[in-house]
Order: structure tokens, then C-alpha cells, then sequence
């Protein structure tokens, strides 16, 4: 009999033994593979562990703390944060054995099936709505940048909170498949769920990797032509002096709101990149009609153990990214951190007061580019 940890990862990621290749086109069953299985639970478990930690302490800097960014920007970044640790929590209980579950059954037992396939539909839900919340976060820098008008005039609360509902309204639309698939799984109707499992398929490479992995781009695009032409734009004015010191400490404060945007993209996006081949693979062994079965089912499992660990990543990772590229949620992070207060000696009202002077003009420009200026 195979362990709870088997079964749960089995059941879940669908991780198997390449199957024993009767030809070349037929498979025969074979059970799984348990040091594959322990060593990717492991793996998974860490990555868990550490990602729950971020996001607690994202959230902490986020929730306790007075807002230091704009409301539009605070409900996103709020919201994504939480998804996270929920993705990354449900998916700490899932990869660890069953008896840390409050109730303890045995891994046969119907209830205790039908408990981990909802936990994985759960898990799925989580990860399609926290891509739409990426790319709401995304389209909101992009609006700013590139249509600040538009941006003013209609990028308020209420519209973010109505996407926020309309996305959610659509993640569980698309996964309305995976759920018939649970419910469908048992007795005579276990004949739908092969349809429920291709449409599912058929989602998850179209809207969790196909459209962000193209949208994506295009915004980063986006800004990257905006924030050249508006660079030429000032520097060819008459009007304003290219090379003066407020220009310069402008143009470099632009630049590095640009470059934290850009990471934040580029890291989301690669890690994303793993999960479209599993799809890809996914959809050839949907469609049939393949002559290397095994050969593609071994890649497939491949695939899919380092898609589901990117995953994990993509949900343990942005508390490092917000650390690195977004200096007032460093500074507010900091003021958490019980850190002793050394003695200051000489004149340090006078010192204050002529730094608070000279930084005025960076301030209101950092604020301005990152739009954190409340409307």
C-alpha cells in the first residue's frame, strides 16, 4: 500500500512512474514512484514554508501599518498578498502527510478522496486568480505610464473592486469543469469526467498561461516605448535644462520605478515559462492519435513536478521583489524590525531640516512617477 503522501500528490499533480511501455503506443499501469514523490514533497513543502513566512511579514508591513501608496494600488497588492499565502498555505497542507489534518482517515476511504480533490480544486481556483491579479497590478502600471489621463479620471476604488469581483466571477466560471470533475468522479457518472478533465486542460493552458504570458509583454513594452519617448521629449525641450541636477535625479528616480517594474514582469513571467510546456504536452496527449505515448507521458511529469514548483515560487518570491524594488514599502518593513536607536551627537534639527529641504523636490517626483499622490 502506498503512503498518504502518495496518494495526496498522486491525486493532486498527477505525478506518476513513467509507465511500463507494453509498445509503442500503449502504457500499462505502474504504481508511483515514492522517492520521486518525497523528494519533489520536500521541495515543495520548503518552498512553502518560506513563502508563508513572506507573506506574513508582506502583510504585516502591508496591514499594520498606515497606507503609504495609493488606494487602487494598496487593494491590489493587499489582495495579491493574501492569495498568495492562502496558495501557499493550502499547498503546505496538501504536500504534508494527512495526520497534520484534524480529522485522520484512511487514504481510501471516499471521504478522505473526495477531501484532497476538492483541496486541489481550491489550489487551482487560488493560482487562476492570483495571475488576473498580476496582470491587474500590471495593467494599472501601464495605465499610469502610458494613459495618466485615463488613469486619473477612471482608475478609482470602485473600478478595481468591481474587476477584482468580475475576475473572481470568471475564475469560477472557468473552473466550473475541475469542479463537475470532482463531483462527476464517483459511480455511474464517472464516464463525464473525461471531458471535464480536456476542458480543464484546455483553460489552464489558455488563460493561467497562453494570455498572461502575451499580455504581459506587451505592457512591459508598453512602458519601456512610453518612458523613452517621454526621456527624448524632456531633454529636447528648450525649456528645460537636460543637464541639471534636478533633471538628472528625476530621470534616475523614473528609470528605477521602471526597472522595479520590470523585474517584477520579467521574474513573474519566468517562472511562468515552465508550465507552458506541460500544457503543450497536456493537449498532444488529449488530442490522441500520438505514436510516442511514454516518451511524452515521462515528459509530461517532468514538466509538470517543475511547474507546480515555479508556482510555488511565483507565491514565496514577491515579498523579496516589494524588499528590493519598491523603497517605501523597505522603509515602512523596516520600522517593524525592532532595531536599537544609536545616539545622535551635534546639530541633527538643523542637519533634518536642510535634508528635508534638498529631498523635497525627489520626493514629490518619486511620488508622482510611482503615482502613490493620492487623488
Amino acid at each position: 500500500m502506498s503512503s498518504t503522501i502518495d496518494v495526496v500528490i498522486t491525486r493532486c499533480a498527477q505525478f506518476k512512474d513513467p509507465p511500463t511501455c507494453l509498445n509503442a503506443t500503449h502504457c500499462n499501469a505502474q504504481p508511483p514512484n515514492s522517492d520521486f514523490l518525497y523528494a519533489i514533497a520536500i521541495v515543495a513543502v520548503t518552498v512553502c514554508c518560506i513563502g508563508v513566512m513572506n507573506n506574513v511579514a508582506c502583510l504585516s508591513a502591508l496591514l499594520l501599518r498606515h497606507r503609504f501608496t495609493r488606494d487602487t494600488t494598496h487593494r491590489l497588492v493587499v489582495t495579491g498578498a493574501s492569495i498568495d499565502f492562502l496558495v501557499v498555505l493550502t499547498g503546505l497542507v496538501i504536500s504534508l502527510e494527512s495526520s497534520l489534518l484534524p480529522l485522520r482517515l484512511s487514504p481510501t476511504s471516499r471521504l478522505n478522496e473526495l477531501l484532497q480533490r476538492s483541496t486541489c480544486a481550491i489550489i487551482n481556483c487560488l493560482h487562476l486568480y492570483r495571475t488576473w491579479i498580476a496582470l491587474l497590478i500590471g495593467f494599472e502600471r501601464y495605465l499610469l505610464v502610458s494613459r495618466p489621463l485615463f488613469f486619473r479620471a477612471h482608475w478609482t476604488l470602485t473600478t478595481v473592486n468591481i474587476l477584482l469581483l468580475v475576475c473572481a466571477a470568471l475564475v469560477l466560471a472557468t473552473r466550473a469543469p475541475l469542479i463537475l470533475n470532482i463531483v462527476l468522479n464517483h459511480g455511474t457518472w464517472y464516464v463525464c469526467t473525461p471531458l471535464a478533465r480536456s476542458m480543464n486542460t484546455f483553460i489552464d493552458f489558455l488563460f493561467q498561461t497562453v494570455i498572461p504570458l502575451i499580455i504581459l509583454p506587451i505592457m512591459s513594452a508598453g512602458v519601456y516605448v512610453t518612458m523613452r519617448k517621454s526621456f527624448r521629449w524632456r531633454g529636447g525641450a528648450v525649456w528645460m535644462i537636460p543637464t541639471t541636477a534636478k533633471h538628472e535625479t528625476c530621470k534616475k528616480t523614473a528609470m528605477t520605478v521602471h526597472k522595479a517594474m520590470m523585474t517584477v514582469l520579467m521574474i513573474y513571467i519566468i517562472l511562468m515559462m515552465p508550465t507552458l510546456p506541460g500544457g503543450v504536452l497536456r493537449l498532444v496527449l488529449w488530442s490522441g492519435g500520438i505514436k510516442r505515448k511514454c516518451t511524452i507521458q515521462l515528459a509530461k511529469e517532468i514538466m509538470d513536478a517543475v511547474g507546480i514548483v515555479c508556482s510555488l515560487l511565483i507565491s514565496s518570491v514577491d515579498f523579496y521583489i516589494y524588499l528590493l524594488c519598491w523603497p517605501r514599502f523597505q522603509k515602512v518593513f523596516m520600522q517593524l524590525i525592532p532595531i536599537p536607536k544609536c545616539r545622535r551627537h551635534g546639530p541633527t534639527k538643523d542637519v533634518n531640516e536642510t535634508r528635508q529641504r534638498s529631498y523635497s523636490p525627489l520626493h514629490a517626483a518619486r511620488s508622482t512617477v510611482y503615482g502613490e499622490t493620492k487623488s
